[in-house]
């Protein structure tokens, strides 16, 4: 019966964690329409060579083109 108290209060502490965290939108840069409209915030980070350089390692490389092309799978080559 302890093992079971035990993992019932962690459930629920783990729980009261994710309901008292809140997700937010901050908004560093914008472009395009609408952009002058944005609130713009400065960013927590400052913009050094060495945050360039991190961010380049640990973020996925971005595809040249933003297009993707539709290939039919049952079309004949």
């Amino acid at each position: 019966m302890k093992r079971a108290g035990r993992i019932a209060l962690s459930l629920a502490s783990l729980s009261a964690i994710l309901l008292a965290t809140g997700c937010y939108e901050r908004v560093v840069g914008a472009k395009g329409m609408g952009a002058s409209y944005a609130d713009i915030q400065p960013g927590y980070r400052s913009d050094t060579a060495a945050d360039r350089a991190f961010d380049s390692l640990i973020s996925s490389p971005k595809p040249q083109n933003r297009a993707e092309r539709w290939v039919d799978p049952n079309a004949r080559r």
